[in-house]
């Protein structure tokens, strides 16, 4: 994903970087982590909302439906 006009990039002072776009056709937005165990903070934060909010299999993994 590259800067395009459909797509743009935003660097944050961290090294992280942040995209907002689409691919194939449908919207995404996106962070790019510079370091591994920020990410992997940011992994398990996600795990654990989705626990508490219900979105999760009976194997633990995030669930999602489509609007």
């Amino acid at each position: 994903m590259g800067n395009t006009k459909e797509n743009s990039n935003l660097n944050f002072s961290n090294g992280d970087q942040m995209f907002i776009g689409e691919i194939s056709k449908t919207p995404a937005v996106g962070k790019i982590f510079a370091k591994r165990k920020v990410y992997l903070v940011a992994v398990e934060q996600v795990r654990e909302s989705g626990e508490f909010l219900g979105l999760t299999n009976e194997n633990g993994s995030l669930t999602t439906q489509n609007f």
